[in-house]
């Protein structure tokens, strides 16, 4: 069955929601907003949804890789957990 433009729609926003949670645990100090385990969570969740594993591991890979803070040691671990 073809998904509709609306469910399509709804899947674009699920995945730029890990890729910004993503982005907020990389910041980092007072301004971290999310933790791994919501990371995780919301990980499981989109799989339950039916996004595609392999576009979940791309959002985080891009939150990984857009934040300033990409080379630090919650990067790694994010590599490590998901990317590899």
């Amino acid at each position: 069955m073809e998904a509709t433009d609306q469910e399509r729609q709804i899947r674009r926003i699920q995945v730029l929601w890990i890729e910004r949670m993503v982005s907020s645990y990389l910041r980092g100090g007072n301004m971290r907003k999310s933790s791994l385990i919501e990371i995780e969570g919301a990980k499981r969740r989109l799989e339950l949804y039916g996004i595609p594993k392999a576009q979940i591991i791309r959002a985080i890979g891009s939150g990984i890789e857009e934040s300033p803070n990409s080379n630090s040691p919650q990067a790694t671990e994010l590599r490590k957990r998901y990317l590899q």
